[in-house]
């Protein structure tokens, strides 16, 4: 992507083929070589696609809402309305599955960085600790009165970010306690329509996150002192449901309607746009290369 400029269409590389329904969650392995995909299911459900010709190799099964590769990409876990699905990436066979508690529906998790854990968040007021071995919920985060629709560890893995009806908040992961709030509206308007943050994440040094959902605008916030660096232009295309950063921290990648726009991030200037969809786009990411 070196050559973008404003005038940039970039068309896809290969397109996937064999979904019945609306990809829901993606994620790219550590090398880069595979991607796994959960769909809304009513059809194929949780797959894995050769990332050099666009395959399937491998259907899992139903759990869709959200997916990732376990850091070391060993692992592939995959979520439904309760439940979170482990399989070997290797056989891909399902190891376990874990129960979540005391939560009605799952809305999204993430790994911590060294891998032995995963917060877990959805329509409930706290977010859920679950040591990947035993099953078992270790510690909980108070998300103080929101549900939990977004969720990123920062990554030397000391700090949670998450939340997003509507604050964001920022625990501290030894301790449990929130270090700071983040709040993406005008004072007074908490309970206003169109607050909700969809989709959080750190750059990866940690010295910054990004937000955007509900508001159409993606935000760059300090996570040490919680200071809004800048909020870049508003994207008028509905809501944003995903966003990625590239690996060297210089560009951000955002939905607008079934394109892809890709932004520098120290300018907000859009580069380029990608296309090929045909209808909404509701989840990006960067390949690691």
């Amino acid at each position: 992507m070196d050559n973008l400029n404003n005038k940039t269409s970039i068309q896809p590389t290969w397109i996937a083929k064999g979904f019945s329904d609306s990809t829901s969650a993606l994620a790219v392995s550590h090398d880069g070589s595979n991607i796994v995909v959960g769909t809304d299911s009513r059809g194929i459900h949780l797959s894995v696609i050769n990332a050099g010709n666009g395959k399937i190799s491998k259907s899992l099964g139903n759990y869709s809402w959200d997916v990732a590769f376990s850091p070391d990409g060993k692992l592939i876990v995959g979520s439904n309305r309760t439940t979170i699905g482990i399989w070997s990436f290797e056989t891909g066979k399902l190891i376990k599955t874990i129960e979540i508690k005391h939560m009605s529906s799952i809305r999204v998790f993430t790994f911590t960085p060294d891998g032995k854990f995963i917060a877990v968040g959805g329509l409930e007021t706290t977010v859920q600790l679950i040591d990947i071995e035993t099953g078992m919920m270790i510690k909980e985060f108070d998300i103080d009165g929101g549900y939990c629709f977004a969720l990123a560890f920062s990554p030397d893995g000391k700090m949670l970010a998450g939340g997003g009806n509507p604050d964001i908040l920022l625990w501290d992961v030894t301790t449990g306690k929130p270090i700071r709030t983040l709040k993406t509206y005008a004072e007074g308007r908490r309970n206003y329509a169109n607050q909700d943050t969809f989709t959080i994440l750190f750059n990866n040094n940690g010295s910054s996150l990004f937000s955007a959902g509900a508001d159409g605008i993606i935000r760059q916030w300090d996570p040490a002192t919680g200071v809004l660096n800048k909020a870049y232009k508003k994207v008028e295309c509905g809501f944003i449901f995903s966003i990625a950063v590239d690996p060297k921290s210089t560009l951000l990648a955002a939905p607008c309607g079934s394109d892809i726009m890709i932004i520098q991030i120290d300018t907000g200037e859009t580069l380029g746009t990608l296309k090929g969809h045909n209808k909404l786009v509701e989840s990006i990411v960067f390949s690691p290369d």
